[in-house]
């Protein structure tokens, strides 16, 4: 039961074409390819490890202070209320492009396929525009 799959490139329509593809090299694990699209950057290790560390500047301060201070300790609060909004603002705007960009995307693909589809027709050639 050895099935031979025919070659797509090889049609009656252009017999000499043959089918080029770029490929990128394959991501060996799921943090890598989410890392590779952009869900992750060197911004956002940036911002989590500097509220990281005033959460721990602030930790120390409140264990070795012997009478906390009420308005240093809601300063601390409020620089990590800031630099939280600030990294959540900037995944947002990322996940509005990101969307945007797929929606681009969406929306050329019947004239990409069809330049890709007018391409193999003459023979593997890109489509001569006039």
């Amino acid at each position: 039961m050895n099935q031979v799959i025919p070659d797509p490139t090889q049609t009656s329509l252009a017999p000499g074409a043959t089918a080029q593809a770029i490929l990128a090299p394959e991501p060996t694990s799921r943090w890598k390819a989410l890392r590779s699209i952009g869900y992750w950057k060197n911004f956002d290790f940036v911002m989590l490890t500097l509220i990281l560390l005033v959460i721990i500047v602030a930790t120390c301060w409140y264990i070795f202070t012997p009478e906390p201070n009420p308005i240093k300790t809601v300063s601390f609060a409020l620089s990590v209320v800031v630099l939280f909004q600030a990294w959540t603002l900037s995944v947002l705007y990322r996940c509005m492009d990101f969307v945007l960009q797929i929606r681009a995307s969406q929306e050329m693909l019947p004239y990409d396929a069809a330049r890709i589809a007018v391409g193999f027709m003459q023979g593997g050639q890109p489509l001569q525009k006039p």
